[in-house]
């Protein structure tokens, strides 16, 4: 499930956070460019999104999908076992 969000100026990945603001705790997005932590330069990107009602709903969406179809449960089990088999020991 890596990789459903990325970031538009980076190509990182995006991570659910979150902070607080007086009383209230805001949830985001952020994205891994944005820490600067992560890099030895400057940070890759200052992107975050506030956009969590939706993306939620997206991400929740890509993550359950697979319950309904036993198929792509299959396919998924058949991608990472091939890929354990052709990485390099």
């Amino acid at each position: 499930m890596e990789g459903i969000l990325v970031c538009e100026q980076c190509g990182y990945g995006l991570y659910r956070t979150f902070t607080h603001r007086s009383k209230h705790k805001l949830n985001y997005y952020r994205c891994l460019g944005s820490d600067r932590y992560r890099r030895l330069e400057r940070a890759a990107s200052h992107e975050s999104t506030n956009q969590t009602n939706y993306l939620d709903q997206f991400v929740w969406s890509v993550i359950i999908r697979p319950l309904g179809d036993p198929r792509l449960i299959h396919a998924e089990i058949d991608r990472r076992r091939d890929a354990v088999q052709k990485a390099p020991v």
